[in-house]
């Protein structure tokens, strides 16, 4: 579901569509023919999908996070809370109570994850800075994915805190919310204050119906669903990609009462009939009750801050008449926002949203809350949604990614709260300046506060996405060596092992004088790709540095530092014992193992093996000191030798640069 995939605890990563035996004929594009939509195999395959799949969906699919857990979003989200907090804490007998904050159907988790990370820099703006105000609680239909929650390294911490708990929640059928960690039940009237629910990219996933409005009724909407291809097993989830509509409405006027909706559904509908006569709308069958069932956990009082993808606007829905089917993860249909917008009206709350027409909309819904009691909401939401739109920030970066300066993209990278999918989208700008190019200092402040924001960001969920790497590149070109070794040894941590990866942490300790260190790097490079010559040059350069490594080094000696290597007198070796010395892994491996006390546990990286729920505690890795190393300045270090280029993964880039200081004249 966008950023809320549910999973089941099945294993089946990717399921591949039978072969037809050979007295079966196919079924051609035609899967079904004028079906009600609410009873449409579509919702059928929908459910198998959300069962069988995992994680690994989001990257075998190549499923893109987007806007729904964007660092943008998080930080309007965040600010909205963090103001509503303050609303209620003016409230006499609500004064001293938390904040509970549901999330819907979390997913990877990286939006909570977001969110919770601002709130606690805005500390100081809490009501009482000693005492944490909120909740947040994350949700999903899938245990497989609660569990992979709950050991995850970025967010068990937070749970162990206090700062979050975690819930399974089927949306459809589920009453009540079970909080793992604290071993609470959230069930009818449990909340004294009103809860805040998220819900991004949910709703369009639930079972709906389509009508066409009338002046007295509803004209019922069919659809016939095809295929781009001939299909074999039409009970196959793994056909929602190629899927498409369309549609047909009966001329015939039914009451809303004799839809088969609930009564609450109906009623809404049926409020619509003279602003909306002549339109098609989709009707939320199931997220209406969802809705409801939340509600009652505050005597019908929630802020919802809803998120999604659909219509809101009059000339929007009337210009809409032959809705499109879209599928990124899970097929979804463009959201009703309007239908929600009567319902809560109708429940005596108000709405809040944008007046422009957006690809992506965050609309506020506050049921049984009056709007003069949300005053410091009310302003956060329209300075961070309003004014500073997630779907025209998404737009921008979208339309300006091809061919950006240097300074447009340090000035996206602000705009966007340094995303890390936007900081993807625009790294070549970073990546690929050419020798030529001189970088001012001012800009290089700018650059080294971007990645700083960007590390402090990182949430891996896909190891093709390696934000750690990158970051650590452009670190490497800027000479800052320990702040991208640091960042190598973590994307080898959390996306797996690669040689490019080694190899360049190898450089960047070579040049901080760790020869013995650099050494295991560049052996682990060879190790990893044998025809890797690059190492075999760094290996060189050390012997010839240090002629005291060219002792075989023990299968159980770690890596020595150079604070415990022992110093030798000066030696003058033949090149053939230095050639000798970097052999064994080009001819015979027994002879020289690399020691596997460093390298354990990060053959596969998290993002990569989420499935396994593999993680280790690599004190090197992920310890507050070298936390607090990666976002302190550093020295400004002078090489003598320049590095030709800094490979990538893919060597889709190669990345210089020059570092000059301003003038006289300049200034």
């Amino acid at each position: 579901m966008g950023n809320i995939i549910g999973f089941s605890d099945k294993e089946t990563i990717h399921i591949e569509v039978p072969e037809p035996k050979k007295d079966e004929s196919p079924t051609g594009t035609y899967i079904e023919s004028k079906q009600r939509l609410q009873r449409s195999v579509l919702w059928d395959l929908q459910e198998q999908y959300y069962s069988n799949a995992t994680i690994r969906e989001w990257e075998f699919l190549k499923i893109q996070a987007g806007i729904s857990s964007s660092a943008y979003l998080a930080r309007a989200y965040a600010n909205i809370i963090l103001s509503y907090i303050h609303d209620m804490s003016q409230k006499e007998g609500e004064r001293n109570e938390k904040v509970t904050v549901i999330d819907i159907g979390v997913g990877c988790g990286r939006l909570g994850y977001y969110i919770v990370q601002y709130l606690l820099e805005a500390k100081s703006l809490w009501p009482n800075p000693e005492v944490v105000p909120f909740l947040y609680v994350m949700t999903d239909c899938s245990q497989k994915m609660i569990k992979w929650i709950k050991q995850n390294r970025f967010l068990e911490p937070l749970i162990n805190q206090g700062l979050m708990d975690v819930a399974f929640y089927d949306v459809e059928n589920a009453q009540n919310l079970y909080l793992q960690h604290s071993n609470r039940m959230i069930n009818e009237n449990a909340l004294k204050v009103p809860p805040v629910i998220i819900l991004n990219n949910v709703l369009s996933r639930l079972k709906q119906d389509i009508v066409t409005i009338a002046s007295h009724g509803v004209q019922m909407g069919l659809v016939s669903v095809f295929s781009t291809q001939k299909e074999y097993s039409t009970s196959d989830p793994s056909i929602l990609s190629r899927l498409s509509c369309e549609w047909h409405f009966q001329s015939q006027v039914r009451a809303e009462s004799n839809m088969g909706w609930e009564k609450d559904v109906a009623n809404t509908v049926q409020r619509m009939n003279e602003e909306y006569r002549g339109t098609v709308t989709f009707v939320p069958i199931r997220g209406i009750p969802l809705i409801n069932r939340i509600l009652s956990y505050c005597s019908s009082k929630a802020v919802f801050l809803i998120g999604d993808e659909g219509l809101c606007l009059k000339d929007e829905i009337i210009a809409v008449k032959n809705p499109t089917l879209s599928f990124d993860g899970g097929i979804s249909f463009p959201l009703p926002f309007h239908v929600f917008k009567q319902h809560c009206v109708d429940r005596g709350g108000f709405v809040a949203t944008s007046e422009y027409h957006e690809s992506y909309r965050v609309m506020l819904c506050a049921y049984g809350l009056l709007s003069e009691t949300l005053q410091q909401t009310r302003l956060a939401f329209r300075r961070f949604v309003l004014d500073r739109s997630p779907d025209g920030i998404s737009t921008l970066c979208e339309e300006l990614k091809s061919n950006p300066s240097f300074a447009l993209t340090s000035c996206l990278l602000r705009l966007t709260a340094f995303d890390n999918d936007s900081f993807a989208s625009l790294r070549h700008a970073v990546l690929s300046s050419s020798p030529s190019q001189v970088l001012q200092q001012y800009d290089i402040h700018d650059l080294r506060y971007a990645l700083a924001k960007i590390r402090n960001l990182v949430f891996p969920f896909k190891a093709s996405q390696d934000i750690c790497f990158d970051v650590a590149r452009v670190y490497m070109a800027l000479k800052d060596y320990d702040k991208a070794a640091e960042l190598f040894l973590l994307s080898i941590r959390l996306c797996g092992d690669h040689h490019a990866c080694w190899y360049n942490r190898g450089v960047c300790l070579f040049f901080m004088g760790q020869f013995s260190q650099a050494r295991f790097c560049f052996f682990r490079a060879l190790e990893l790709n044998n025809e890797y010559e690059e190492a075999r040059v760094f290996l060189r350069r050390i012997y010839n540095e240090d002629h005291s490594l060219l002792e075989e080094p023990s299968q159980t000696d770690a890596p020595r530092t150079k604070d415990n290597e022992e110093k030798t007198e000066p030696q003058q070796e033949q090149q053939e014992t230095v050639e000798r010395a970097i052999t064994p892994l080009k001819e015979e491996k027994e002879t020289w193992q690399v020691d596997r006390g460093l390298v354990k546990s990060i053959q596969q990286g998290e993002a990569g093996v989420v499935d396994e729920l593999v993680f280790s505690s690599d004190s090197e890795i992920m310890s507050s000191d070298e936390e607090e190393c990666i976002v302190m300045e550093h020295y400004d270090p002078v090489s003598d030798y320049h590095v030709e280029y800094i490979p990538s993964k893919d060597d889709d880039y190669e990345i210089q640069f020059e570092e000059q200081p301003d003038s006289a004249d300049e200034a």
